[in-house]
């Protein structure tokens, strides 16, 4: 290990940006997000690639908030399939297809079509550590581009999103789906009528989600990367037609725990407000 420790030119900083496995980090406070940005491979290396593009991960010390499923090693066919489809990761499903297409080659599934150009770019600024990048994978069925934009506040406190799509003139609608994967750890309950979620974590510690007046609802889910099998779970999920609403905003912040708002004397009716401010995008 002190070999290896020599040898480590990053001093054992994390690899902010991986841009040959196409993975990047932001870190503030406790929190940290976790983004896959890069094109699947091809061929006999996408054996087990996923069609997870632009997904994150979020979460704040050793307690993870938003996941993707993970993989699927035990069980059927169709289930490690459907671990490896867009809808099993944290990010937006277009017409409930999978943003890379998986073929039957040499009888293994393989990825044969999906995001080629994928476009990162990363800053940060007075607000935070914002990124942003966008994929095609589904130009060649929808002619649109998918970005996504997320902006880590400097504390850690909030992490805000944003997802757009570029499209054709003469698309009449588009079925699209937000999600947003739960580790099994965490107990989500809807408030404002579904126009927003609490969150609630094994140590106590609240973060709240909205998207910015879009109905929230709450979906079963399975969680595959735990040691010891695969768990239900539950996803936040947001329903939008992307052409009458091409851009959507949303956003996770950190209440506190229970023992720091009773001590600023809060109330639910005012816990629930602090779930209400504007989103700064």
């Amino acid at each position: 290990m002190a070999t290896l420790a020599a040898y480590d030119d990053v001093r054992a900083r994390p690899i902010e940006h991986a841009a040959y496995s196409g993975y990047d980090r932001l870190s503030a406070g406790t929190s940290i997000v976790v983004v896959e940005a890069g094109p699947p491979p091809r061929g006999a290396n996408s054996v087990e690639a996923n069609a997870g593009c632009l997904s994150f991960e979020l979460s704040t010390g050793s307690q993870r908030i938003v996941v993707n499923c993970g993989a699927s090693r035990f069980g059927t066919p169709e289930l490690r399939l459907a671990a490896r489809a867009t809808a099993a990761h944290s990010t937006v499903t277009l017409d409930d297809r999978s943003s890379a297409i998986f073929g039957l080659v040499l009888g293994e599934r393989r990825i044969t079509a999906g995001p080629v150009d994928v476009r990162v770019a990363r800053q940060d600024n007075e607000d935070g550590h914002e990124w942003v990048a966008s994929h095609d994978g589904y130009r060649h069925a929808f002619g649109t581009i998918h970005t996504r934009r997320l902006l880590l506040a400097r504390n850690g406190s909030q992490l805000a999103g944003e997802d757009s799509f570029s499209l054709p003139a003469a698309l009449a609608s588009l079925p699209a789906i937000a999600r947003f994967h739960l580790h099994p750890n965490v107990k989500p309950s809807l408030i404002r009528d579904g126009e927003g979620a609490l969150l609630a974590l094994p140590s106590g510690e609240i973060w709240a989600f909205e998207a910015s007046g879009l109905r929230v609802g709450l979906e079963e889910s399975i969680f595959f990367a735990a040691a010891d099998g695969r768990h239900k779970t539950v996803q936040l999920v947001i329903e939008f037609d992307a052409v009458a609403t091409p851009q959507i905003i949303w956003r996770f912040a950190r209440l506190g725990t229970p023992a720091q708002r009773s001590s600023r004397g809060e109330t639910a009716q005012q816990e629930r407000a602090e779930a209400e401010p504007d989103l700064p995008l």
